[in-house]
């Protein structure tokens, strides 16, 4: 459902905000609706306002202008000074349309700050004051059994946007960023050889697996597959690998905290395979076209889970999932997942290989 106070005259729009201030993964299955803006408006200025953490990843991307990256966290007199100058840049901007994907107050602000003509945001039944802000709001239906990729191109509904078949995630990796994976890889002591990238952790616990699981899945890729095994996570994670490689004794390499998020995109396209939990780090494989494994918990694999034959999913049996919630009794503890068998894991990692010559 749209609800509107004024028709969009398509020929005037030629300076478009896009809004998203999710996190990485939420960005990343953002990309097929900034794909469905410049197939739209294919002579417009396009700038997309991100999370500074995230920003990188667009900064290289060939359908985007312009990144504004917002840090929400900057504050005292500093905080105030970049505050005047993102309100400044969005003014300078000039823009036509703002789209809002998200219900948040701030990503409400910056649509109403930019001065764009048209708004287009997402109806929050409990937000009344938020909803007024914009002059047209969409209120899919159905959205439990979307994708989340299909989430962020419902907003872009009142546009009647020129959106492709399939529309998947695609991440531009610049020349210059390969050539700086290949040599950390090498100074890691891996070549052109073949290796599994393991992403074990989350800034959500409820979403991880436990140290007994991800050991038997070291030991299973490093004594059975004979291949090179690569740990990433963030730099707050980086002690977690080292200790997980500790305690498993195999020659694991920890890349974890030691790319740019760009960076990471750039060797999880290296890799013959991604085996993550829920976060990030699938959307960004899926994203630069690398096969994945990914365990889900408490969230829902037809939301969020990488579309396509060569991306599987391993669940628990467990009736319960997925709740949806952040852990057992808001324990930030998932039994479904802390309690799942690594031989299920592990038989359906194998089979997964094994049909798609992974290996």
């Amino acid at each position: 459902m749209i609800f509107q106070n004024r028709k969009i005259d398509k020929k005037r729009i030629r300076k478009i905000l896009l809004i998203q201030l999710g996190d990485i993964g939420d960005l990343v299955l953002t990309l097929p609706a900034i794909h469905a803006l410049k197939r739209t408006f294919p002579g417009a200025l396009l700038s997309i306002a991100v999370r500074e953490k995230a920003a990188a990843l667009l900064y290289d991307c060939p359908e985007v202008n312009c990144v504004i990256s917002v840090d929400k966290h900057k504050g005292g007199s500093r905080g105030i000074r970049y505050q005047l100058k993102l309100i400044s840049d969005l003014v300078r901007y000039g823009f036509d349309l703002a789209v809002e994907l998200r219900t948040g107050t701030r990503g409400a602000a910056l649509s109403l700050l930019s001065g764009a003509v048209y708004r287009i945001g997402r109806f929050d039944n409990e937000a009344w004051l938020r909803n007024i802000i914009f002059t047209h709001l969409v209120d899919p239906d159905n959205e439990e059994s979307q994708h989340s990729i299909d989430h962020n191109l419902n907003i872009l509904s009142p546009l009647n946007p020129v959106i492709q078949a399939n529309p998947t995630p695609c991440i531009y990796i610049p020349k210059r960023i390969k050539r700086e994976i290949l040599n950390k890889l090498k100074r890691k002591k891996v070549g052109h050889e073949k290796f599994i990238v393991l992403h074990p952790f989350s800034i959500w616990q409820y979403k991880e697996l436990s140290t007994r699981h991800y050991i038997k899945l070291i030991h299973h890729f490093s004594d059975i597959w004979k291949c090179r095994l690569v740990i990433t996570g963030s730099k707050a994670e980086h002690n977690r690998a080292q200790h997980l490689i500790k305690i498993s004794k195999r020659p694991v390499v920890n890349m974890a905290g030691r790319t740019s998020i760009i960076e990471m995109a750039g060797l999880l396209q290296q890799a013959n395979l991604v085996v993550s939990i829920d976060t990030s780090a699938i959307h960004i494989a899926g994203a630069v076209n690398t096969p994945t494994i990914s365990i889900f918990g408490p969230s829902s694999p037809v939301n969020w889970a990488p579309r396509g034959k060569k991306h599987l999913v391993i669940t628990s049996d467990m009736k319960c999932i997925p709740c949806k919630k952040k852990g057992c009794f808001n324990t930030e503890k998932s039994q479904c997942l802390l309690t799942l068998d690594p031989k299920i894991s592990i038989a359906a990692i194998d089979g997964h290989i094994k049909k798609f010559n992974l290996i």
